[in-house]
């Protein structure tokens, strides 16, 4: 279980910092203030349940393993996520939010990526690595102890 709990620390640290990538472009923003708040919400979604995220979360990331280890930028500006939307809007949580909404936070996500420097993306795309191989890590721990 130890192993677990590690790749799932891990991988919560990339995304928090992700979450203050993101926030730190709203700064100056309208939008400022909802995504610091989205960061608690987030710690305290991770405090309270610390293997929800990395659950939920870490199968997109091994969906889009290819272009995450080749480390393609083009390829991740490219990605259209329809299969996601479809998913999303299908979900209880789909129903209470419109899916033009998740179309907006992609784009904005796309976008951000789009205009960060050189080095912001290299730091990104070493992130999505980290998730990547964290889920990777987690998933094999779960496994081995369902053998068990």
């Amino acid at each position: 279980m130890d192993e677990a709990i590690e790749a799932s620390n891990e991988f919560d640290s990339s995304i928090k910092f992700l979450a203050y990538a993101y926030a730190n472009k709203k700064k100056g923003t309208f939008d400022e203030e909802k995504a610091f708040r989205n960061i608690k919400r987030l710690s305290i979604l991770m405090s309270a349940e610390p293997m929800f995220v990395i659950e939920k979360c870490g199968p997109f990331f091994l969906k889009y393993a290819e272009v995450i280890q080749k480390k393609e930028f083009e390829g991740i500006e490219k990605l259209d996520f329809l299969e996601e939307k479809q998913a999303y809007a299908a979900s209880e949580d789909g129903s209470k939010h419109t899916s033009d909404a998740m179309e907006g936070k992609i784009r904005f996500l796309k976008k951000l990526f789009k205009e960060a420097s050189d080095v912001e993306r290299t730091e990104i795309v070493d992130h999505l690595v980290i998730l990547l191989s964290s889920y990777c890590k987690y998933a094999l721990a779960i496994k081995k102890l369902n053998k068990k």
